[in-house]
């Protein structure tokens, strides 16, 4: 047995390793030279670390494209074909299945009408995995959940989901990977935009930010140094459900007058009496603003007391409404001036989010993968659950 103190020869490979497709995923194809630059590690060490990982099918190498003359270089990137990372997201009024290579790049996404029960949805989810398993000459590492609502992720559960009551008490990944035999891992779907936004998007540089999800509901988390506030039990974040109108409508948490009954992109859809968010959006264009415009108000309030209480330097809003409708965040910046102090304000700068649900769900079960290679003691560190780190 080793004596306390000193790092074993394995375990430093796995965190070498760990280092290599960390680099990888972070720049893109990269030469060994430019990986034992980029990790800081000997060249020996580095190509050591990639032999194995060459051989256990996390890296391919290839000629570089992109060299005109001389000796062409080889470059190592993540495989983008004969391996695939699964994930469904789960939402109202569609939830979406997602295929993707170890790359992170989207191969294709199916949507289906959210069902009433639980049963229904797993058995979609598991009919779907299987087709996806069976494909010949395939490998499939591994699948992700992004689930909204209240999760505990010790358990790896949801608790109370107001607008997607059939995941109450269930535990879905889990189910899914005692079915299918594969890894699977659950994230909250606020946390899968923060991924998205980090490793796809704009925040790939920063270390501290902050997203609220205006879609379905709204969810809110804080990134602090590449870590979401999670809270006691992962529960923190809950912006949604603060009181703006308490004479308002009925929320699916049971209170009246929930921030996410005003101002989600479902709630001003149902404002506007509208059949679909893209008739709501196509109205609010032609000039019928008149349900929509009051209601800023109210989201000015949420985002003030959100940035009162973290003081985040960029703040990204993912709403469809606000993407869409150009006039939309202009309006809503002259209700922050008022509603929220000044050297606070002046200091955040206020973005739409670029990214998807379906590119975090896809990155949050590649996270897993690679943090899944440190041993214990080190995963906790940069966890998934919901860790962000590089």
């Amino acid at each position: 047995m080793a004596s306390q103190g000193k790092i074993q020869p394995g375990l430093l490979g796995r965190i070498n390793e760990w280092r290599v497709l960390r680099a990888i995923q972070r720049h893109g194809s990269l030469s060994r030279a430019e990986l034992a630059r980029a990790t800081d590690i000997t060249a020996p060490t580095a190509s050591k670390a990639v032999e194995t990982l060459l051989r256990d099918g996390w890296l391919v190498e290839e000629d570089d494209a992109d060299v005109r003359r001389g000796r062409p270089a080889k470059k190592l990137r993540l495989p983008a074909e004969g391996v695939q990372v699964l994930g469904v997201v789960v939402d109202r009024p569609q939830c979406r299945l997602v295929v993707a290579g170890l790359d992170g790049t989207l191969r294709e996404e199916t949507r289906f009408t959210t069902p009433d029960t639980y049963e229904a949805l797993l058995s979609t989810a598991l009919a779907w995995a299987r087709a996806k398993l069976a494909v010949p000459g395939m490998r499939t590492d591994g699948l992700c959940v992004a689930l909204p609502g209240l999760l505990d992720y010790t358990e790896q559960r949801g608790l109370l989901s107001p607008n997607v009551h059939l995941t109450d008490g269930q535990a879905p990944a889990q189910d899914l990977q005692s079915a299918l035999g594969i890894p699977c891992v659950l994230i909250h779907e606020i946390h899968a935009l923060c991924l998205a936004e980090r490793h796809c998007e704009s925040a790939q540089s920063l270390e501290d930010f902050a997203l609220m999800d205006l879609s379905t509901g709204v969810g809110f988390t804080a990134v602090l140094r590449g870590h979401p506030f999670t809270g006691h039990r992962g529960l923190a974040g809950e912006l949604g459900h603060i009181t703006v109108n308490p004479t308002g409508r009925l929320c699916g948490c049971g209170n009246r007058g929930c921030l996410e009954t005003e101002v989600s992109d479902l709630s001003l859809q149902a404002a506007m009496s509208a059949a679909s968010l893209d008739e709501a959006v196509a109205r609010y264009n032609a000039g019928e603003t008149a349900a929509i415009d009051p209601r800023l108000d109210y989201l000015a309030i949420g985002i003030a007391a959100a940035l009162h209480l973290f003081n985040p330097p960029t703040l990204f809003l993912h709403s469809r409404f606000l993407s869409e409708c150009p006039t939309l965040l202009p309006k809503l910046r002259e209700h922050l001036v008022i509603r929220t102090l000044r050297p606070v304000w002046e200091d955040c700068t206020i973005a739409l989010a670029q990214g998807n649900k379906s590119q975090g769900v896809i990155t949050g079960i590649i996270e897993h993968l690679t943090n899944a290679l440190l041993p214990a003691s080190l995963q906790e560190l940069h966890r998934l659950d919901p860790g962000l780190t590089h």
